[in-house]
């Protein structure tokens, strides 16, 4: 009985290796798809207008990866006036 639990447990962790490799693969390849984009960018082969439209227009991008991820959101601050309402 143990070792059939020792071979269970192999048999899911090499399941969730396996997992997590091909999902890394993926990661990598997308990686490698926008450093030639960028480098083609650098060569000169398009210009920024066009690697930005690739970049909006790619569904694999969400809006947490792309440049609207890092626009801050508009913040309300209120003056400090600690002698202030001393004086009203």
């Amino acid at each position: 009985m143990q070792m059939q639990e020792a071979l269970d447990r192999c048999e899911y962790a090499i399941k969730c290796q396996r997992t997590e490799i091909d999902r890394l693969r993926i990661e990598l390849k997308r990686r490698d798809e926008e450093l030639t984009q960028l480098l083609a960018w650098i060569d000169g082969d398009s210009d920024a207008l066009v690697v930005l439209q690739r970049t909006y227009m790619d569904p694999r991008t969400s809006t947490s990866d792309s440049a609207s991820g890092l626009v801050p959101r508009t913040m309300t601050v209120e003056p400090y006036f600690p002698g202030l309402k001393s004086l009203l």
